[in-house]
C-alpha cells in the first residue's frame, strides 16, 4: 500500500493514518478522500478564524466580511492547516478536536450522497439530513467524533445509513450524573 497524502505535519500524519484505514476497511472512498481533504481543512479553517475573531481569541483582521450578530465570513482559512491559527492559544485538546474535525469532514464529503427520494417523510428528512454533511455552519468542530477511529466514523457517522443501538442497564451506584 502506498500513501498518497500530501503535505507534512499533524493534519497529514491523521491523513495519512486514515488514508490507511480507508484502503482496508472502504477502498472506494480513499480517492474521494484526498480530493476533499483540502477543502475540508479549509471549511474548517474558515469557521475557525470566524470564530476566533469573533470570541476575540487571536488579532486576525481583514479579509472578512460582517454579518449581523457579530458573525464573519472569511473567503479561505488561509493556512493548510486549520490548527496553525491557534497560534498563541493554548489548545490542550483543540488542535486534535481541529484535526478530527477536518479529517471526518473529508470522510463524509467522500461519501456518495443516497438520491432514493420517497414519499414518506421521515425518510425523506433524514436523506435530506444526510445532505448536510459540513455540520454546524458555524462552528469549526461540527464533525469532531474523537474517541472514534475511521471504522468507527465509517460504521456509526450519519452517512453511515444505519447503526445498531443497543440499551443496556447501569446500576444506580455507578451513575456520574
Amino acid at each position: 500500500m502506498t500513501i498518497r497524502t500530501a503535505g507534512s505535519g499533524r493534519l497529514a500524519a491523521a491523513a495519512a493514518h486514515t488514508e490507511a484505514a480507508l484502503a482496508v476497511h472502504a477502498p472506494h472512498l480513499t480517492d474521494a478522500f484526498l480530493t476533499h481533504l483540502p477543502h475540508a481543512a479549509d471549511t474548517v479553517g474558515r469557521r475557525l478564524r470566524a470564530a476566533l475573531t469573533r470570541e476575540n481569541l487571536t488579532p486576525i483582521t481583514g479579509g472578512g466580511q460582517h454579518h449581523a450578530f457579530n458573525r464573519i465570513e472569511y473567503p479561505t482559512a488561509g493556512v493548510d492547516d486549520p490548527v496553525d491559527l491557534l497560534t498563541g492559544i493554548d489548545t490542550g485538546t483543540m488542535a486534535a478536536e481541529i484535526r478530527n474535525a477536518v479529517i471526518n469532514l473529508a470522510i463524509a464529503m467522500a461519501r456518495p450522497p443516497h438520491h432514493d427520494k420517497t414519499d414518506n417523510p421521515d425518510t425523506e428528512a433524514i436523506r435530506l439530513e444526510r445532505l448536510a454533511v459540513a455540520g454546524h455552519n458555524l462552528h469549526p468542530c461540527g464533525r469532531t467524533r474523537l474517541g472514534w477511529d475511521t471504522v468507527d466514523v465509517l460504521a456509526h457517522d450519519l452517512e453511515a445509513g444505519h447503526t445498531t443501538l443497543r440499551f443496556i442497564a447501569v446500576r444506580d451506584d455507578n451513575h456520574l450524573g
